[in-house]
């Protein structure tokens, strides 16, 4: 699957978007990976993957929480604030509802189909639980 765990960058789709946010600094990156899941009919790991990790994104920068971004790059987190806490408005947060709630469902969902293979579900569940809480909180 490559991923070594069920937190947003243990895998190494979600560090490359990072990597590719880096280098483009784009609001529009980070939107356009959570809109894939919600106008796709079905949802490959890496789409969700890259939605999961820009929901975090998204999170760190409006609560700046630096334990939702990959390690190695926490100082990115304080330029990724101040070029993009202002855009996060109702339309993104209702986008992000939307999306946790297609993420976390079983159909046609490829990531849910390999987590429930490995039996780890459960625990990739309550990570996306305590990402949404922290988001809308």
């Amino acid at each position: 699957m490559g991923a070594w765990g069920a937190v947003p960058f243990d895998n190494d789709t979600a560090l490359d978007l990072f990597s590719e946010l880096e280098e483009e600094t784009s609001f529009s990156v980070i939107r356009s990976k959570i809109e894939d899941v919600v106008t796709d009919d079905y949802l490959e790991a890496d789409l969700v993957q890259e939605a999961i990790a820009s929901l975090a994104i998204l999170t760190a920068i409006k609560t700046n929480d630096t334990r939702l971004v990959p390690d190695f790059e926490l100082s990115s987190l304080d330029r990724l604030r101040t070029m993009f806490l202002e855009r996060i408005d109702d339309d993104i947060m209702a986008l992000c509802e939307d999306a946790f709630g297609i993420i976390k469902r079983s159909d046609d969902n490829e990531l849910y189909e390999l987590w429930l293979e490995e039996d780890g579900v459960d625990l990739w569940l309550a990570h996306l639980d305590d990402l949404e809480e922290r988001l809308f909180t």
